[in-house]
């Protein structure tokens, strides 16, 4: 079952969630505040099904283009179902290779 967020959590030490912003297919967006107080938006994308699998591997690949017209994506984390920061996906979670989002 998907962890519950609400206003002043820190899901990532120095990250906090200010306000809600809405909620998609693969999880929610918050208004948040980064460390040393820059805002930012953050997402939080549940890994419980497939779908939110391929958007986890979709923002890692975009994580690294830089373009005028796109927002940058500064930081990425995984928890893992205890809620500790993961350094990678773990084995057990991937995605067979004919899922691999191109």
């Amino acid at each position: 079952m998907p962890r519950s967020y609400k206003q002043g959590d820190e899901p990532v030490p120095g990250y906090r969630l200010m306000r809600f912003l809405g909620r998609g297919g693969f999880g929610e967006v918050w208004q948040s505040t980064a460390p040393g107080g820059a805002e930012c938006a953050f997402k939080i994308i549940s890994l419980a099904e497939t779908s939110g699998l391929k958007e986890f591997r979709s923002v890692q690949r975009v994580k690294r283009v830089r373009h005028p017209n796109l927002v940058p994506i500064l930081a990425l984390w995984l928890r893992d179902d205890k809620g500790r920061i993961l350094d990678e996906m773990p084995a057990d979670r991937s995605l067979p290779e004919s899922q691999h989002p191109d």
